[in-house]
């Protein structure tokens, strides 16, 4: 039996390691926020140098700001094209971890070093990195048939410590916009950075739901059996998981969206863009509908496309429920696009963390609402001045409208009011689904979004129907009885007697 005293000095040093490693990871972000001083300096009109200044802060501060740039890039529309461009590298090349951290993870999963695991698996080279964790191939054996046979998997690695990265930012950020407050104690200024500092909070509490790595292979597990017969839409198997490490099927002929639209022709480009949206749509919507929940993070890096045009859906772990929620978001919705401010403030206060407080204040939220539609050039629309105003704004009024869906609730501080982490984290999912389509027409009209659009939800009874006839006939293959070995056998050697 160990000592009590060595039992307890384990103990001690643990901590202490662990506040050593604290203390490291707040000091870097810290000093990472010493580029905020540049980059208001900076010209106002010089957006280039001010994204090399945010990708710059983002790589220094670590994996927090790094979800957070992936959450900005996810609506280009949203920032100037050079700010969009510098942070949309982060959803593809962010700094992978060392050797050391990928072996550490394994013997604190396993007990044993990834090559006694797999062939061909090399931790100094990822085949991606994201701030979660980093992604490796490599081959693993399989018995298939008292026949052991070498398969392709992918091995999606959690960051050491990453929980504490995250717990650690939300309070440097806390820091950051307490001290903001002795340039401008009794400013206006105050209710927006204390309203902000809470939704930051709500914004890491979501954040943190996502380490979970047993939690993320559940997801995927049920939506794998969700995708199993569609024709649409597919999820890669799950072989394994642990705390920190996931392993999964290879997708041999899926590329990212990005790349998928870059490597083909710019006729086969327009196909491509509406037959995707439309996919896309349908699968989102479907999942809205049927199963209350969709996934959380649709950034163009976790949808992969297939050579026959299926959607590989990765990366399961931020699912949002929608359960309870419908009529708070629905109204929320009709309200941002009739530009109706009274309905909207209402929506917002109802997904707010303080709905009695925030009531109090309801003409005040509903007088910055109409403010922030007025600048937008956002027209509030009534049964008298609906056709006129629509084909007044045409193509680009309505995706102006489209924008203002995602941008009110994104950016509630200025209202003071702090929404809650499951809706913060619905709109951070539908920015993300709407940036990957706003990364399909990048460069094209607007009205080529909105009549593809359109089209989709034309042929969104076509397609569900395509979907539940292929589920039927899928669960039916697998309800088949299978043939007895016996019968088999005995088929197989009257054959064999005929042919003699």
């Amino acid at each position: 039996m160990i000592p009590f005293w060595i039992v307890a000095a384990r103990r001690v040093m643990r901590r202490v390691a662990l506040l050593r490693t604290d203390l490291v990871i707040m000091r870097r972000q810290i000093k990472a926020l010493r580029h905020i001083r540049p980059f208001f300096a900076a010209d106002p009109a010089d957006f280039a140098g001010q994204a090399q200044i945010i990708a710059q802060m983002v790589r220094e501060f670590g994996p927090f700001f790094v979800k957070m740039a992936q959450v900005a890039a996810a609506n280009a529309d949203l920032l100037p094209d050079e700010i969009a461009r510098e942070l949309a590298v982060f959803h593809e090349d962010v700094p992978a971890m060392t050797e050391a951290e990928v072996n550490a993870a394994f013997l604190e999963c396993y007990g044993e070093l990834p090559h006694k695991r797999y062939l061909d698996f090399d931790p100094a080279r990822p085949v991606k990195s994201g701030s979660i964790g980093s992604v490796y191939f490599a081959k693993k054996p399989f018995l298939e048939n008292g026949l052991e046979v070498l398969r392709p998997v992918v091995i999606k690695v959690g960051r050491h410590n990453i929980d504490r990265e995250f717990v650690i930012g939300k309070m440097v950020m806390g820091l950051a916009i307490m001290s903001s407050q002795y340039w401008a104690p009794h400013s206006r200024l105050a209710p927006f950075l204390r309203a902000m500092q809470e939704q930051v909070d709500e914004f890491v509490a979501g954040f943190v739901d996502e380490l979970d790595f047993d939690a993320e292979a559940a997801h995927h597990a049920r939506f794998f059996e969700r995708a199993r017969h569609s024709q649409i839409w597919h999820v890669p198997e799950i072989y394994g998981h642990s705390r920190r490490i996931i392993e999964m099927k290879y997708l041999a002929d899926a590329v990212s969206l990005p790349r998928a639209l870059a490597k083909r022709s710019p006729r086969e480009q327009r196909r491509f863009q509406r037959q995707i949206v439309q996919r896309l749509s349908f699968t989102v919507v479907r999942h809205m509908l049927r199963h209350q929940e969709m996934h959380g993070d649709l950034h163009p890096g976790n949808i992969m496309i297939g050579d026959d045009g299926r959607l590989h859906l990765i990366d399961w772990g931020n699912v949002v429920s929608l359960e309870g929620k419908w009529n708070a978001v629905w109204d929320y919705l009709a309200a941002a696009i009739l530009a109706d401010t009274g309905l909207l403030a209402d929506a917002l206060i109802r997904m707010s963390t303080t709905p009695a407080p925030d009531v109090a204040r309801r003409s005040e939220v509903i007088a910055a609402l109409d403010d922030t539609l007025r600048r937008k050039g956002i027209t509030p629309l009534t049964r008298r001045n609906l056709l006129r105003e629509l084909r007044r704004g045409g193509w680009e009024g309505l995706h102006r409208r489209g924008q203002a869906v995602l941008q009110l609730m994104s950016n509630t501080q200025q209202l003071g009011v702090v929404i809650r982490k499951d809706y913060l984290h619905l709109s951070r999912a539908l920015f993300a689904a709407a940036g990957s389509v706003g990364t399909l027409y990048e460069g094209a009209p607007k009205r080529r979004l909105v009549q593809d659009l359109i089209l989709g939800g034309a042929n969104f009874p076509l397609m569900l129907a395509r979907e539940s006839l292929a589920e039927r006939l899928g669960r039916t293959r697998l309800a088949a009885p299978r043939p007895v070995p016996a019968l088999i056998s005995r088929h197989a050697d009257r054959q064999a007697l005929d042919r003699q």
